[in-house]
């Protein structure tokens, strides 16, 4: 990621950097991005790295015009989360 960073900031108008699926928090989560942070960062530092993570994602445009005739997306935008489950079991207590 900081490489990408740099290379956009040494290149603003060559590098084009997108949103996609797995900036936002529920994917970062799923996959382990976050815990990879908090392992190899530890407890605060890895914390403060994923909320900067999150507002980059946040950030980032979800589509751009490269050119006058190139439109650039990604092919997964991302979802929803699923919908938090009442506490009581796998039926919501029922």
């Amino acid at each position: 990621l900081a490489v990408l960073m740099a290379w956009k900031l040494a290149h603003p108008a060559h590098v084009f950097l997108l949103r996609g699926n797995h900036e936002c928090e529920f994917c970062t989560e799923v996959y382990g991005y976050k815990r990879e942070l908090l392992t190899k960062y530890g407890g605060q530092p890895g914390k403060a790295l994923y909320r900067r993570f999150l507002q980059l994602g946040a950030a980032l445009p979800l589509a751009a015009l490269v050119g006058p005739k190139t439109l650039v997306l990604h092919g997964g935008l991302f979802r929803a989360p699923p919908p938090k489950r009442a506490r009581g079991g796998k039926n919501g207590g029922r």
